[in-house]
């Protein structure tokens, strides 16, 4: 619904929300990595924990729900995806989709997925939102913007798209900024 979408000055101020309005403070943020370098500093501005989930390279940074579930603890809250990636311009497969809506629903976390590039896709590769998958669409925020899928860099125009209740967080935290 209209009520779901929010719109921001750029990406970077969806995720920056998104998180305002997701994560108190000691609360964990799981962070896929190798990842856009901004993701862990976002965290730790809101008194949260980045908890970097390392992709080994010489695994082609394949993502596992084993990968990510070894990180998960109590105060986890919340797992950053960006699909396709910065910097590795991976995009997830089936199976990877499958773990994280397997690891997010299993430990009712939030899933923020960024899908800035989901318009840079090379090969066969398809870009998937995973607010699509069965179970997905309450637990998941989608950010997005015009700077990198219409080549329109100067514009910072992005939005998030959010269950009901953490939009209208999001919203509060963006009008009293």
């Amino acid at each position: 619904t209209p009520e779901q979408i929010l719109v921001t000055p750029g990406g970077k101020w969806a995720l920056y929300a998104s998180l305002a309005a997701l994560t108190n403070p000691g609360d964990e943020v799981l962070i896929l990595d190798p990842a856009w370098v901004t993701y862990g500093p976002m965290v730790q501005l809101h008194n949260a924990v980045p908890v970097h989930v390392t992709l080994p390279s010489d695994k082609d940074f394949r993502i596992t729900a084993e990968s990510i579930e070894v990180h998960v603890t109590e105060r986890s809250k919340v797992l950053m995806v960006n699909s396709p990636n910065n910097p590795t311009g991976r995009v997830l497969t089936r199976n990877e989709i499958d773990a994280i809506v397997a690891v997010a629903t299993k430990h009712d976390l939030y899933v923020l997925s960024d899908e800035i590039y989901e318009h840079i896709v090379y090969d066969d590769a398809v870009h998937m939102s995973l607010a699509a998958e069965p179970g997905m669409a309450e637990r998941t925020i989608i950010i997005n913007g015009f700077s990198k899928g219409y080549a329109m860099t100067g514009w910072r125009l992005g939005w998030l798209a959010a269950p009901l209740p953490v939009a209208k967080l999001a919203r509060t935290f963006q009008t009293q900024s």
